[in-house]
């Protein structure tokens, strides 16, 4: 079995990037932060406050997780500041689904390694235990 390799400074999981065309039409590419221990502990009221669809809360999470300025947030308008919460919270969503399917994957592939093995183990059984009754038979005395 292959072991688990972490970093801590290279996540298992891609990247979350947004693109935000600037005032100066510019496009800006910003990548949200590792979601660590630590960060999500300090991040987590702005999390909250932004699944409640506080939209006030939603830039500073935006700014917290993306480090968006808040320049840059404040020209754009405030509901847009949710999609950015609601685009990080969708990706992150997939990945994970991705990974549970790929997980289900290996599963059923271990699972049906099992019940071949299972299969051959009883079938063999069944023909020692076969060749065993013949072996008694011809040792009887009748």
């Amino acid at each position: 079995m292959e072991k688990l390799k972490l970093s801590t400074r290279k996540s298992l999981y891609p990247e979350i990037e947004i693109e935000i065309e600037h005032p100066d039409g510019t496009l800006h590419t910003y990548t949200a932060a590792r979601n660590t221990e630590k960060f999500r502990i300090a991040i987590e009221p702005l999390d909250k406050a932004a699944r409640k669809n506080t939209k006030a809360a939603a830039g500073k999470w935006a700014t917290a997780m993306f480090g968006i300025p808040k320049k840059i947030l404040d020209e754009i308008p405030r509901e847009e500041h949710q999609e950015i919460y609601m685009y990080w919270m969708n990706t992150t969503l997939e990945i994970h689904n991705e990974r549970v399917d790929k997980m289900m994957e290996e599963t059923s592939d271990q699972l049906d390694t099992v019940k071949k093995t299972t299969e051959k183990a009883t079938e063999t059984a069944k023909e020692l235990k076969e060749k065993s009754k013949n072996v008694k038979r011809s040792g009887d005395k009748n």
